[in-house]
């Protein structure tokens, strides 16, 4: 089997940047807990090794949230939240994009996007249509022919499925040229719960967005190569990493 060259790679994240003790202090205040689990949660916050979190929300930085409401009001719907997540995901997406032309640049590649064959998205944190696909699309003016496929709600292992799309993809045409770009927006999905596993889940994931182009040539100064893709299903641990 030939590589598959990743050429360039871009990131971005909000401009919320918020300490992982002030986002204790926020869960704590929203959750109304009593100072016995009030130094647990902040316990278990610190534990986490994680020193900031980004997130397209406001709310971190207030006093009164507007979009997790304190006292006895249930959180927001899912039609809340994937209402946010349209509205936000496109700019943290272009963002990404953008910096990973200038990346391409730095590594002597071209960045035009107008010979894409090929967009993935990929995302397990919002979904909408018509879909953020079709928003890249539109803003960067790519061609109308371009093959879309759209990778959601596998979890966290998602863009590894990703990547092993566009292999295929570029082992199969080895003049693909293949974009492929997450958003998460994981923030706009804590949980207003006491459960353990709900507050681990709080206190762990954060908002942020990734580009990468893939091509079966190597171009520029340096490439990565993708050789080689293995997957194995565990079944018994299934309850363990769950969604409802």
């Amino acid at each position: 089997m030939n590589p598959t060259y990743l050429l360039a790679l871009g990131t971005a994240v909000p401009l919320v940047k918020m300490p992982q003790a002030k986002m204790a202090d926020f869960m704590t205040h929203i959750l109304h807990l009593a100072p016995t689990e009030a130094r647990k949660l902040k316990a278990l916050y610190r534990q986490t090794a994680i020193e900031h979190r980004y997130s397209v929300l406001h709310d971190f930085e207030q006093i009164n949230s507007q979009f997790y409401v304190s006292g006895e009001a249930p959180f927001p719907t899912t039609a809340a939240r994937m209402q946010l997540y349209e509205q936000e995901a496109l700019p943290l997406a272009v963002a990404a994009v953008e910096d990973l032309r200038q990346n391409l640049r730095e590594n002597a590649v071209s960045d035009t996007l107008h010979d894409i064959s090929h967009l993935i998205t990929v995302s397990c944190t919002g979904m909408y249509a018509p879909g953020l696909d079709i928003q890249l699309i539109e803003h960067y003016e790519l061609s109308r022919g371009i093959h879309r496929t759209a990778i959601n709600f596998m979890g966290c292992y998602a863009s590894f499925n990703a990547l092993k799309v566009g292999q295929a993809i570029c082992q199969s045409q080895p003049e693909a040229r293949v974009l492929i770009v997450g958003v998460e927006l994981c923030t706009l999905h804590l949980q207003k719960s006491a459960l353990e596993d709900d507050l681990i889940a709080n206190s762990l994931f954060g908002d942020g967005a990734g580009a990468v182009l893939l091509s079966a040539h190597p171009q520029g100064k340096k490439n990565l190569c993708l050789s080689n893709f293995a997957s194995s299903l565990l079944p018994q641990g299934k309850t363990e990493m769950a969604w409802h």
